[in-house]
C-alpha cells in the first residue's frame, strides 16, 4: 500500500506542508507522506509514525516520539 496524506483534526496533511509549531501529539500518521515537511518546533510526542515516508522532513527542535529533542536550538 502506497503513502497517503493524513486527515487530523479537520486539516489535511501531506508532502511539503508547513507544519512549524503544530502539536501533533499522539496523532495516528501511520503511512503518512510526510516528504520535505517542516516539522520545526513541531510537539510528535507519543505520534504513531509507522510506516511514514519521512524523507527531507526538517526536524529543527521538534518533539519526537520518544520525548527527545531533534536537533534541539543551542
Amino acid at each position: 500500500m502506497g503513502l497517503f496524506s493524513k486527515k487530523v483534526n479537520g486539516q489535511v496533511i501531506k508532502a511539503c506542508a508547513d507544519l512549524n509549531g503544530a502539536n501533533l501529539s499522539a496523532t495516528n500518521l501511520t503511512r503518512a507522506d510526510l516528504t520535505n515537511t517542516n516539522l520545526s518546533n513541531a510537539d510528535l510526542s507519543n505520534a504513531d509514525l509507522t510506516g511514514a515516508n519521512l524523507d527531507g522532513a526538517i526536524f529543527h527542535n521538534t518533539t519526537m516520539p520518544d520525548g527527545s529533542i531533534k536537533n534541539p536550538q543551542p
